[in-house]
């Protein structure tokens, strides 16, 4: 499965499920840990595609988004 969320100005925070396994965002080829999220810097037209990985594994390619501290 993929996906694309663009950012409308909005700051959107992407978490990952938190049921069972959390699952693990890699962004831009660094992983974020286990559970943690991402979010915009809120400047319109920011964008971050999905890609499945592995079961409880994201791989996300984006501009402006960072992860959670």
């Amino acid at each position: 499965m993929n996906f694309t969320i663009t950012d409308a100005g909005d700051t959107p925070t992407i978490e990952p499920l938190a049921t069972g396994t959390d699952d693990t965002i890699i962004l831009n080829e660094t992983t974020c840990g286990q559970g943690k999220y991402i979010i915009s810097d809120g400047t319109t037209g920011n964008m971050a595609v999905f890609q499945y990985g592995a079961a409880d594994t994201w791989i996300v390619y984006a501009s402006g988004f960072t992860c959670e501290l």
